[in-house]
């Protein structure tokens, strides 16, 4: 246990630490979605999760369709607010727009026209038209974002939720479903008579940065590793060590050491996304069910989608644990530092397409797989093979004797 403690404090360099910790930092902020947006407004998925939030804390994390009437009266509340700031405009009230309703009817005609004469518009109509622009989305932009969320609510019960068996049947004779597994994940989801308030965003937050969260631990492993390694390799410390049966021993506690090492920088970087994403006020969201009332369509869409998120990061974590395992190998025939770089940049790539392919909708009903929770033992057979490679280098290790 000494020696793996001591093998440790020489991987995780200080010098080293620093260098990751930027890499981090700069990772986040340029490929990340948990960080958008930069600063002020908020707009499209984005806009949607303050107000769910705002009415979890009023009706729970789920709603009946038969308490559907409490959010028609809340959806009326903000139309009353937003005819208020209708009526104070000079431009709508001359052309008789008083109400949501009808300032959503004209936008529809002016877009329909706008496309239809290429932008060649009545002076009149083109400032109307921004005007409205202007209230929708800078006086008025937060009711504009609360409404359209319960407007896609009210679309989704009766399509995505809350159907009857019959009109179930109808629509499951027009999809095209082979599999009998997607067909009762369809079935069970259409036939529900309640909807949570999570919003779609928030996946489409993890399944853009899980991936490259991979990515992002897959290349500081290697980091760590092969400048450990190489490094070792240039001072002759490893063919010290294969001149002597004690010191071949070491081989295997290295690689535990390296292992380690990594495990703790993974969950560091890991613990400093989950603090971004309760920065950006997502927290409670972490509560709710993972049934988006506009899809997706999860496997696993009876937890929690804080346990989504668990799930999500472990298994992102244990798939770069074999690249950890990759990069110990590469580390221990690389002669030098550009070797190791020029072995490591095609494998980091291959890396990075198979955590995209694995994790890019982990965990989503796929129609054309059909097969459950196919991503996990995907990973399991990853990091097994990986694990049985470097379990007969080690093996091997024991065998060579350069004295």
């Amino acid at each position: 246990m000494r020696v793996i403690w001591k093998q440790c404090r020489e991987i995780l360099d200080v010098r080293i630490l620093l260098i990751l910790a930027l890499f981090t930092l700069l990772f986040f902020q340029l490929f990340l979605q948990i960080l958008y947006p930069k600063n002020g407004k908020i707009f499209g998925g984005w806009a949607n999760y303050p107000y769910a939030i705002e009415l979890m804390k009023e009706f729970g994390t789920t709603i009946q369709v038969s308490d559907w009437s409490k959010l028609d009266a809340k959806e009326e509340e903000l139309k009353k607010e937003y005819a208020e700031i209708i009526s104070a405009s000079e431009k709508c009230r001359a052309a008789g727009i008083t109400t949501y309703d009808e300032m959503m009817e004209y936008e529809d005609k002016y877009i329909n026209t706008y496309i239809e004469t290429d932008g060649e518009m009545p002076e009149e109509e083109r400032a109307l038209g921004d005007e409205i622009t202007d209230i929708m989305y800078e006086q008025a932009w937060e009711l504009t974002y609360k409404l359209e969320y319960l407007e896609d609510l009210n679309t989704c019960k009766g399509s995505e939720f809350g159907m009857s068996k019959e009109e179930i049947e109808q629509v499951m004779s027009d999809w095209d479903i082979n599999s009998a597994w997607v067909k009762k994940e369809y079935e069970d989801r259409l036939s529900r008579n309640y909807t949570s308030f999570m919003v779609i965003y928030v996946f489409d937050i993890l399944w853009e940065d899980m991936p490259k969260m991979g990515i992002l631990l897959s290349v500081s492993f290697f980091v760590l590793i092969l400048y450990y390694q190489i490094r070792e390799r240039l001072r002759g410390t490893i063919y010290l060590w294969a001149t002597t049966r004690t010191g071949r021993k070491v081989f295997g506690r290295q690689f535990a050491a390296c292992m380690l090492s990594c495990a703790v920088v993974g969950i560091l970087q890991m613990i400093a996304y989950f603090a971004f994403f309760l920065k950006k006020g997502l927290g409670p969201l972490l509560a709710c069910l993972c049934e988006p009332f506009n899809g997706p369509y999860l496997w696993c869409d009876q937890i929690s989608y804080g346990l989504f998120f668990l799930i999500y990061a472990v298994f992102v974590f244990l798939f770069t644990l074999m690249s950890a395992g990759i990069a110990y190998l590469i580390g221990r025939v690389a002669a030098n530092y550009i070797v190791g770089i020029a072995i490591s940049i095609p494998v980091i790539l291959g890396i990075a397409l198979l955590a995209f392919r694995l994790f890019g909708e982990f965990l989503q009903v796929d129609t054309a797989i059909g097969l459950p929770y196919w991503e996990l033992p995907c990973v399991v057979v990853c990091v097994g093979i990986m694990a049985a490679v470097v379990v007969w280098r080690l093996r091997r290790d024991k065998k060579i004797d350069f004295a």
